[in-house]
């Protein structure tokens, strides 16, 4: 027994002083296709450097021995660039590839993993998109220290503290742990519901017995480093149902009975971790890069040998020639052609062979190797890979664009695009927000497992689409630019918010538009922070009906970015039309409007200055089939109506606020409601219409206002009637009276019900 005693120690001294790492190639979602058509995520370029030598360089600083890369998708692609990487011929970690033939989630990979006992010990578990600046090995040897004491310890997720509204919060992905203030240890683990907003959750007493200092934490950041005990892995193979990390295997075992392990929460402080799990994450990451608060994880330092940045002021960097570096001539040439007038504003870096054409604007963007950007472009936020050729006089905000993209002159594409390998516009063209091209169809057979859905050709997309083409070909037709010559090549996409396997089996269609603002979250570029510290694509408080949209925190007025100031008023008030030309479901318009609002950054305020007068202008000269009393007309369309109407009305102060808006309805009357939702208004018509009264009355009925907020209201205008301001025109003064005449039996009656009620008291 003794030298088998001593085989066994050492063996385990052995194992001690090997730390392994795995790292997840896939992804198993779609949040940036179609770009993952033509490359897997863990490849695509970050500042100029693939996101999988991020996450390399994270695992080497840690000491880490052996990593091995599991992947599925793009399997020959992944296997291919790590063969000619600096990773093939290095010992010191080595790394291995571990390729399986079908992987639908990580817990698949583990259970592969397991299957294969390749790994002996304690390990690190990350994704492919890990981006960090931390030594994890001090947390290494903490999660052991954990495990020595107790064994039941097995897993220790790694996060970093950062505010809720932070740019580097995945947004759509919001949590919430409680932890044991003293030893750290995760007592629950509250994953947000996309579509329900949440304001109680439950707790095991159970499981808090035991632990008397608490803390609740929703001011992390989960980049997806997790410190794993080699037991983890048997336990997703003996439960199948564990896909997730997060949703499935750390709550199973948190609400476990049986089990009786433990998993722990490691907050570094002072260091950088985060994961490119999403397009805003892409953007937010990108931005912290170019920003410096990775270091030394900068686009200067050089990760890979034949890709070298130079660094300039305002935080701009130049990609140096490759071929000086292959020659060791010592020179910094960046082959960058900029353009005397050019501006390279702030946080930009632009790869080796690009031109920079006159009078061009960069900001917060970066530019692959040998692109061409004309005179006059503008590029704000955009993320531009090789070989991207971009026309003069073309504005594009907020946008990833792949490789061999030629975009035609005075082109306009929006926030949240994204172009496809090789796409082609013509000059000209127009993309609205959110818009995805492809050169692939839809249901063109690809190995993608960093998607999980099938997007489709959104009708509204497609319309834009087919605008955006007719108006092209004619100013292609007349543009004596090269970019004339552009032969139009792509698909639309629908914006891939219609499905999404992140979501639950149990979502239900009443809730369609809370999923749908979620994957927005998720999918979309979005406006920048930098922009308006509210503008972070919609907080969990922004998935709630009853968020607070009133302040403004730098002055910025949500919807008036880059001169939409003025559009955002068309384009609600024509989804509010085609809703009733169409005669849409409610659910169906209030995820139309929706939408616009989180495409636009609207507020809900702006949404029920259109909304309210909307809907009133339609049941005072709309028709409906069957109805010829007027009263009866108009209460019809209300009802038909309401829920809608009910949707941006939540609190008292918005009771007063819809309030006001049917009195800007009813007084400004010399300005006849819009003509694209109206048909028949017009400057003749009645100074308050006798309708008035039933409008207050069946809002009142159906609980939208209350007797409280109506009979304030009331009094207010009274008081104002009496006292008109000097600078208010006759007409409006006359409309005001009017307007108490008309409303005034209906307050009588309240105030009498009210005595009846108090008397029956």
């Amino acid at each position: 027994m003794g030298p088998s005693k001593q085989n066994s120690f050492t063996r385990g001294l052995e194992q001690e002083e090997i730390l392994q790492a795995v790292v997840v190639a896939d992804s198993f979602n779609k949040r940036f296709r179609p770009l993952t058509l033509d490359v897997p995520r863990c490849l695509m370029p970050l500042c100029g450097v693939p996101i999988l030598e991020y996450t390399l360089e994270f695992l080497a600083i840690s000491n880490v021995h052996e990593i091995f890369v599991v992947c599925c998708a793009h399997k020959e692609r992944i296997q291919a660039y790590l063969a000619s990487s600096k990773w093939a011929t290095c010992t010191f970690p080595k790394v291995h590839v571990v390729v399986s033939q079908e992987l639908l989630s990580v817990g698949d990979a583990l259970r592969e993993l397991d299957a294969k006992q390749v790994l002996t010990n304690d390990f690190i578990l990350v994704s492919g998109t890990v981006i960090s600046n931390m030594n994890i090995e001090p947390l290494v040897r903490a999660h052991k220290a954990r495990r020595a004491v107790d064994e039941n310890t097995i897993m220790s997720m790694v996060m970093r503290p950062a505010s809720v509204n932070h740019r580097s919060q995945p947004k759509g992905e919001e949590f919430m742990v409680c932890m044991d203030a003293t030893t750290q240890q995760c007592l629950h683990y509250e994953y947000m519901e996309h579509y329900l907003p949440k304001r109680k959750i439950r707790m095991d007493l159970e499981t808090l017995k035991g632990h008397p200092d608490l803390l609740l934490r929703r001011d992390l950041i989960d980049p997806g480093i997790d410190i794993c005990s080699v037991d983890v892995p048997a336990l997703f193979t003996e439960n199948f149902d564990y896909q997730q990390i997060r949703q499935h295997f750390v709550r199973g075992i948190l609400e476990s009975d049986l089990l009786g392990k433990k998993i722990y929460i490691d907050v570094a402080e002072s260091v950088y971790a985060n994961n490119v799990s999403s397009p805003q994450m892409y953007n937010a990451v990108s931005m912290d890069i170019l920003s410096r608060w990775t270091w030394p994880v900068v686009p200067d330092s050089n990760l890979l040998g034949n890709i070298r940045f130079s660094y300039g002021k305002n935080n701009t960097y130049k990609e140096v020639n490759p071929a000086t570096i292959a020659t060791g001539s010592g020179t910094s040439s960046s082959g960058i052609q900029l353009a005397r007038s050019a501006k390279l504003v702030r946080q930009v870096a632009v790869g080796h062979g690009s031109k920079i054409g006159a009078q061009a604007t960069l900001e917060s963007c970066t530019i692959g190797r040998h692109s061409d950007i004309g005179a006059h472009v503008t590029l704000r936020y955009t993320y531009a890979w090789n070989h991207v050729t971009i026309g003069a006089h073309t504005t594009i905000d907020n946008a990833m664009i792949g490789d061999d993209v030629v975009i035609g002159a005075h082109c306009r594409i929006e926030h949240g695009c994204i172009l496809g390998k090789g796409v082609r516009l013509v000059s000209g063209t127009h993309l609205p927000p959110n818009t995805r091209l492809s050169l692939r169809r839809e249901h063109e057979g690809v190995e993608d497992h960093d998607t999980a859905e099938s997007p489709s050709l959104g009708p509204a997309a497609a319309a834009a689409a087919a605008a955006a083409a007719a108006a092209s070909t004619a100013a292609a037709a007349t543009s004596s630019s090269s970019s004339a010559a552009i032969t139009p090549a792509g698909f639309v996409w629908e914006d891939v918010l219609s499905s999404d396997n992140d979501s639950s089996d149990d979502e239900d269609a009443a809730c369609a538009d809370r999923v749908r603002a979620r994957r927005l979250q998720l999918y979309q570029m979005g406006l920048p922070a930098s922009q308006n510290p509210r503008v972070q694509l919609l907080s969990a408080a922004d998935l709630s009906d009853t968020s607070d949209e009133s302040d403004d925190d730098d002055g910025l007025i949500p919807g008036t970015l880059d001169g939409m100031g003025e559009s955002w008023e068309r384009e609600s008030e024509a989804t509010l039309s085609r809703a009733f030309t169409e005669n849409h479901e409610v659910d169906i318009a209030a995820l139309e409007l929706n939408t616009l609002k989180m495409a636009m950054n609207l507020s809900f305020t702006q949404l029920r200055s259109v909304v309210i007068p909307g809907v009133l202008a339609y049941a005072e000269y709309g028709t409906l089939p069957g109805y010829e009393d007027e009263r009866a007309l108009i209460r019809a369309t209300l009802l038909r109506w309401l829920p809608l109407f009910a949707k941006y009305v939540f609190s008292g102060e918005d009771q007063f606020g819809a309030l006001s808006e049917i009195e800007h309805y009813y007084l400004e009357r010399e300005a006849a409601p819009s003509p694209s939702l109206t048909a028949g208004a017009g400057a003749d018509a009645p100074l308050v219409p006798k309708s008035a009264m039933f409008v207050y009355q069946i809002l009142y009925d159906e609980d939208i206002l209350s007797e409280e907020a109506i009979v304030k209201w009331f009094q207010v205008l009274s008081m104002r009637q009496a006292k008109p301001p000097a600078t208010q025109s006759k007409a409006k003064t006359e409309r005001g009276a009017a307007l108490i005449a008309a409303v005034q039996p209906f307050i009588e009656w309240l105030s009498n019900a009210e005595e009846e009620s108090s008397d029956e008291d």
